[in-house]
């Protein structure tokens, strides 16, 4: 089977999507999780007596194609992008599969007596599709065996790792989800800590280029750097019952906090990777998210809409500043063990792993 990863755009025929709610609710739920995913969509029919012209629905990412299909001029008439790898093709019509054949082209389809090897990905129905491009579960799989790969390498002792990534790139759900991926891998104790009560995020006030960087208190990084950070990468356990003065007391939350031997830590905020605490994890794992795409999410722009370029300058103006300042400063996407495309939030892609 091809990889799904490297789709960009997806051509649906819709033919017959007059002659049912089911058929018609079955498209729109498609295009619309796909549309919401950031994908191309591309609607065609090849009925050829369907006549897409008069469609009025408009979204920048979603293209009706009027023309016969398949081309009845040969391929030339049609985008660049649609005759690429980078596309997958929808359709049940036998002279749609000997097009897609002809033009070695990645399709899908549910009905057909033949078979048409790696290329040919044969569905139960469109919500199969909707399964095969959510690839965030699998994705946590992908991360959550890595994690465990190394921390069998490592032998006993606490294994710490630090998951971070820029403001509604959703780490911390990921973080979340991560925690139950690895305790039904085995991990016989994982503790989550969040440090948003010691760190500042990029919504807030800390320099993250200063002496202090993005720690709240100089005395917090020092109290969480020797108290739990250090006897846990020495393969120690942590036991504490109380803060002491100069801590915030919103890091209470996570008291009485025991930490075992056998603990699977995991550490959680947005500019979290810095030297103080990654040369003490054992790993990191980076949610990435284009400074486009952060800016359309704090905004909330919605996703079918296009938005002016001042948007994009007031955020890097603050908080998205202070987010690239840290990440350049720290090198953060070099040295992060792992690294995960969350440009789409339902079509995550572990896009790097360190070498041992």
């Amino acid at each position: 089977m091809f990889n799904i990863s490297d789709i960009q755009a997806v051509c649906l025929d819709i033919s017959g999507s007059n002659t049912s709610y089911a058929r018609q609710d079955e498209i729109t739920n498609l295009a619309w999780f796909l549309l919401d995913s950031n994908y191309q969509i591309y609607l065609f029919s090849s009925n050829q007596k369907e006549d897409l012209t008069g469609e009025k629905f408009q979204h920048p990412r979603l293209q009706f194609m009027p023309q016969p299909m398949p081309p009845v001029t040969g391929a030339t008439q049609l985008e660049p992008l649609l005759l690429t790898g980078n596309t997958l093709w929808v359709s049940d019509s036998p002279d749609m599969h000997s097009w897609f054949e002809a033009h070695d082209l990645k399709f899908a389809y549910s009905r057909s007596n033949k078979a048409f090897g790696s290329r040919g990905l044969r569905i139960g129905s469109l919500v199969d599709l909707v399964a095969l491009f959510n690839t965030r579960a699998q994705v946590l799989r992908e991360v959550g065996a890595e994690i465990v790969r190394r921390r069998n390498l490592k032998g006993g002792g606490p294994y710490l790792v630090g998951v971070a990534g820029p403001p509604l790139s959703q780490y911390q759900q990921f973080t979340v989800d991560l925690k139950g991926v690895l305790e039904a891998l085995d991990c016989p104790v994982v503790d989550l800590l969040e440090m948003s009560s010691l760190l500042w995020s990029s919504e807030g006030q800390g320099d993250p280029l200063s002496a202090q960087g993005p720690w709240r208190t100089e005395a917090a990084c020092h109290w969480f750097s020797e108290e739990i950070l250090r006897p846990l990468h020495q393969g120690n356990r942590v036991f504490l019952e109380t803060l002491p003065d100069g801590i915030p007391r919103d890091f209470e939350a996570h008291l009485p906090l025991f930490l075992s031997e056998d603990s699977v830590v995991l550490l959680l905020g947005t500019m979290i990777l810095i030297p103080a605490i990654t040369e003490k994890l054992d790993s990191s794992v980076l949610l990435e998210v284009s400074i486009q795409e952060t800016t359309r999410r704090v905004y909330e722009i919605p996703a079918s809409e296009t938005f002016d370029e001042k948007f994009l300058t007031q955020y890097l103006a603050h908080e998205g500043g202070r987010y690239k300042s840290y990440m350049e400063a720290h090198k953060v996407k070099q040295n992060a063990t792992l690294r995960v495309n969350a440009e789409r939030p339902h079509a995550l892609v572990l896009s790097h792993v360190s070498p041992d």
